[in-house]
């Protein structure tokens, strides 16, 4: 490997989320970490993205690029729409031909994760209604994929967005619900019960000024109290949608509560807490912090893993915490090796 060059620390470097780029993209930009005082190169410019290359990457929690090239980088970032994409698949279809329109697994995948995020950001951004037909199946052909193939959990992995906003974190926290979910043995008709509540946990959100949710600094008193309303708006929202099924309205209203009562909006404690809601919340930070936000770089899964671990000890089951660092083994063990 080549020796690596570093660079003075200045003000001349930008953060940026490298979290879009796959395996066969050409780096049009050098790639930075910091080590201490110094910027280092951790992948040149002209660099095309093997998986050793990611891998590398995933290993590092912030990434930054150099003012004078910070357009080179811009110009690779996937807008939203190529993002979600624009392959997808209807209810018609599905009814008629389900995902045999589609050749291999990876194509499945890819079609089921845009349609869920296509669904879910004309929820928030043009206030569609949500089709409940629709969204459940589509999340029955996943948890029938993550039943049958236990292999095919790391490429629902790989298919995942890590865009900063609500449409692809509610799908991402649905489909990580699921692979725990389905780590812990849970049934068929548990997993899809904890996959709609976690697609459907933020609904609330929109109800929310958004100005609150693009603030790049810490959301003052005022503002906190009103993102603390979000669960009881949340599940408001789903149980006005005809959806009245207990635990899986529990787990939307109470996704943000803690084993020790130092959540909210109920401050409940202990086994007030349903196990559906605790997959929830692991999920759902897991989620935040692997994903980019305007406030901070993304970290790796192992960084995120081990900082829920530690963090979270006395607010997250045990089972739950260790669940989701032993599925990540399972699914990525060469990259999450001790």
């Amino acid at each position: 490997m080549a020796k690596l060059r570093r660079i003075q620390l200045s003000k001349s470097y930008k953060p940026i989320d490298i979290s879009f780029l796959k395996i066969g993209d050409l780096l049009e930009f050098d790639c930075y970490v910091q080590r201490f005082k110094d910027f280092v190169i951790i992948i040149s410019a002209g660099t095309t993205l093997s998986e050793k290359h990611l891998r590398l990457l995933s290993n590092s929690d912030r990434h930054y690029v150099k003012y004078d090239q910070h357009e080179l980088y811009t110009k690779l970032l996937p807008s939203d729409e190529e993002l979600v994409g624009k392959k997808i698949i209807s209810l018609e279809e599905l009814d008629a031909e389900g995902l045999d329109l589609y050749a291999t697994l990876e194509e499945k995948l890819e079609v089921l994760y845009t349609s869920l995020a296509q669904m879910m950001y004309d929820y928030f951004d043009h206030s569609l209604e949500l089709n409940q037909r629709y969204l459940d199946a589509l999340l029955q052909e996943y948890v029938l994929i993550v039943k049958k193939d236990t292999l095919a959990y790391r490429t629902i992995m790989n298919t995942m967005c890590k865009k900063d906003n609500h449409a692809v974190h509610s799908v991402n926290v649905a489909l990580l619900c699921l692979g725990l979910a389905n780590h812990l043995n849970y049934s068929i008709s548990q997993m899809k019960t904890i996959g709609k509540a976690a697609l459907l946990h933020d609904v609330g959100k929109k109800e929310i000024d958004k100005a609150i949710f693009e603030k790049n600094t810490k959301l003052d008193a005022a503002e906190f109290e009103q993102m603390k309303t979000h669960p009881l708006l949340s599940y408001q929202i789903v149980h006005a949608m005809g959806i009245l099924d207990r635990s899986l309205l529990d787990a939307i209203h109470h996704h943000h509560e803690y084993l020790d009562g130092s959540g909210y909006p109920d401050k409940l404690k202990g086994q007030r807490i349903s196990d559906f809601t605790q997959m929830i919340t692991v999920c759902d930070i897991f989620d935040g912090m692997t994903s980019y936000r305007s406030y901070r770089n993304k970290k790796s899964a192992i960084t995120a893993l081990k900082a829920i671990k530690t963090e979270y000890k006395e607010r997250i089951r045990p089972k739950f915490t260790e669940g989701m660092i032993k599925l990540f083994h399972s699914v990525y063990s060469s990259e999450l090796k001790n």
